[in-house]
C-alpha cells in the first residue's frame, strides 16, 4: 500500500499480513503503526521519498551539481539500504526507522556528496571532509528558551 496519505491506501497492513498468512514484506507511502499477527510483531516500513529527497537534495545544493543522473538516486537507495540493518531484515522490515530520519538523510547525502565529488576530479570539494560538510549545512532546529510572564 504505497499511496500516500493514508486514506488513500491501497490496502492495510494488518489485511496484507493476514491475506499472506505473515509472508508479505510490507513497506507504506505513510505511517502505519505496528502489526501484531500471529504472535509476532511487524514494524510497517515508510517506503517514499522521505528516506531519499532530504538527502539526495542536501548533497545537490552543498555540489551545487547542476544536473541530478539516474545514478545519483542508486547511489542514494544503496546508502539508504546501509541504514536497515540485520534484525530489522529478519523481522522483514526493509525500511530503516522514521525516528531515524535526520541521521539517515545526513548517511544518504554523504554517500551522494562523495559521488557527485568522486566523479568531477576539479570539484572544489576534493580533499575535504564531506561528512563534516554536509553536516555543516545542515539546518539544527535550537529554540530560544522562553519564560511564562
Amino acid at each position: 500500500p504505497l499511496s500516500n496519505p493514508t486514506a488513500n491506501c491501497e490496502a492495510l497492513p494488518e489485511d496484507i499480513f493476514r491475506w499472506s498468512r505473515g509472508r508479505a514484506i510490507v513497506a507504506t507511502g505513510s505511517p502505519f503503526k505496528d502489526v501484531h499477527f500471529e504472535g509476532q510483531d511487524y514494524r510497517i516500513g515508510q517506503g517514499n521519498n522521505v528516506f531519499i529527497f532530504p538527502g539526495v537534495g542536501l548533497a545537490a545544493i552543498v555540489s551545487q551539481i547542476r544536473e541530478l543522473s539516474p545514478d545519483i538516486f542508486t547511489t542514494a537507495a544503496f546508502a539508504l539500504a546501509e541504514c536497515v540493518d540485520e534484525a530489522d531484515l529478519a523481522r522483514g522490515t526493509v525500511y530503516p526507522r522514521i525516528s531515524e530520519l535526520r541521521n539517515i538523510s545526513v548517511h544518504v547525502a554523504t554517500a551522494v556528496l562523495k559521488d557527485i565529488v568522486r566523479r568531477d576530479p576539479s570539484h572544489p570539494l576534493i580533499g575535504q571532509d564531506l561528512h563534516q560538510h554536509i553536516l555543516s549545512h545542515m539546518w539544527e532546529p535550537v529554540y530560544l528558551p522562553y519564560r511564562r510572564v
